[in-house]
């Protein structure tokens, strides 16, 4: 009896030791890797990181019980290139699905569907775009040679009488160059014009300048359509091109072209609306990663619920 009381209390000590062990034991610990790219992923002021990519992984890590250390990258490319040699364990934010990343990485569960679109300069105003052209400072340039192109034709002919018909000839020669040359200008840019506010889609962009991030599934749209393009370092840089007359358009992930637009950052531009070219953003795993199943499997609880919902509306609202 006393043998056994005490193999008893033995056990009970261990068990409670055992229990003790893991609660005093951290949570697994992971690297995830991110990008900014808001509204998906939004680096703050004060280091911390939110958006609604962000806040599902949370919700994740939560479920898995893990400790995360997150690396930021400029490019996602870069990010793909850690995740691929194993110096990340996940990969979040808006990574889109491409059969050329599925040859290097594994991706979890599409977290959301969307796609490109196509932001371009407003509309002409009533004026017309040569009269717009016309209007403008490069008329008063023009206009200020010719004025000292005649004054001086008429220093010199003041000093030689003969010279006044050679010296208004002159300056009739220099007229008609700088009038017809401005016109010309005038008219070519007005059809760039007309065409830039003429991209009503896809098919609308072999014929203007476009300007995209390279590495971009942007990119890759163009590149498999042979459609030249510019390269930007941002879709914002993107915008400003649109915005100053260098492209006519930039194409690229719809949700992050108009959140730049709602925020402020895409003056002189427009976004068209509807999207094409359809995409899915994933998080990214190493080849056969453990951890794909059990990051899957959290998933599928969270995309179908209300939280989810939620962040999506506050943050991306409707395509």
């Amino acid at each position: 009896m006393r043998c056994a009381t005490v193999t008893l209390l033995l056990f009970c000590v261990i068990v409670s030791g055992t229990a003790r062990a893991d609660e005093a034991t951290p949570g697994r610990a992971m690297v995830v890797g991110t990008k900014p790219s808001p509204p998906f992923v939004v680096k703050n002021a004060d280091g911390t990181w939110s958006g609604p990519a962000i806040e599902l992984w949370k919700l994740v890590a939560a479920d898995m019980g893990v400790r995360v250390t997150i690396r930021s990258f400029e490019q996602v490319q870069a990010l793909l290139d850690a995740v691929e040699r194993g110096e990340l364990d996940v990969a979040v934010g808006t990574i889109t699905v491409t059969p050329e990343r599925e040859r290097a990485v594994d991706f979890s569960t599409p977290i959301y569907s969307t796609g490109l679109a196509i932001a371009v300069r407003p509309p002409v105003t009533r004026l017309g775009p040569i009269a717009r052209r016309v209007l403008g400072w490069q008329l008063a340039a023009a206009l200020g040679a010719l004025a000292l192109l005649a004054v001086a034709l008429l220093l010199l002919a003041r000093k030689k009488a003969q010279l006044r018909w050679v010296a208004a000839g002159i300056w009739m020669a220099a007229a008609v160059v700088v009038v017809s040359g401005f016109a010309s200008w005038a008219a070519t840019g007005a059809v760039r014009d007309e065409l830039a506010t003429a991209v009503r889609g896809p098919d609308d962009l072999a014929h203007v300048r476009v300007a995209t991030v390279p590495g971009s599934t942007s990119a890759v749209y163009l590149k498999g359509r042979h459609i030249p393009f510019q390269p930007v370092a941002t879709p914002q840089d993107g915008l400003r091109a649109v915005a100053s007359g260098k492209a006519d358009a930039t194409v690229y992930d719809a949700p992050l072209l108009r959140d730049l637009a709602r925020a402020g950052r895409a003056s002189g531009t427009v976004i068209l609306p509807g999207v094409f070219e359809k995409q899915d953003y994933a998080f990214a795993l190493p080849k056969a990663s453990p951890l794909k199943g059990e990051i899957d499997r959290h998933l599928a609880t969270h995309l179908a619920g209300d939280t989810w919902r939620q962040l999506l509306a506050r943050a991306v609202g409707p395509e």
